[in-house]
């Protein structure tokens, strides 16, 4: 049992990090406006689309972590 534990606390830990970056890169291209790199480049309202996605998409990946880190106790 105590492995199913460390495997949930593990993931919920990874995904609580990379929605908490997901969430800070996703307000910065909003804050921002544009993104602008050799794949994608875009500006005003689209980015701020685009920004406000990837913001939501951590969003929504903190809760997952939370939800799966309740499952602990």
């Amino acid at each position: 049992m105590g492995n199913d534990k460390f495997q949930i606390l593990w993931f919920s830990g990874i995904v609580l990090g990379a929605s908490v970056l997901a969430i800070v890169k996703g307000s910065r291209i909003a804050w921002r406006r544009e993104i602008d790199n050799p794949l994608l480049e875009l500006r005003g309202g689209r980015a701020v689309a685009v920004g406000a996605a990837i913001a939501a998409v951590g969003v929504l990946g903190v809760v997952l972590a939370v939800i799966e880190g309740m499952k602990l106790r």
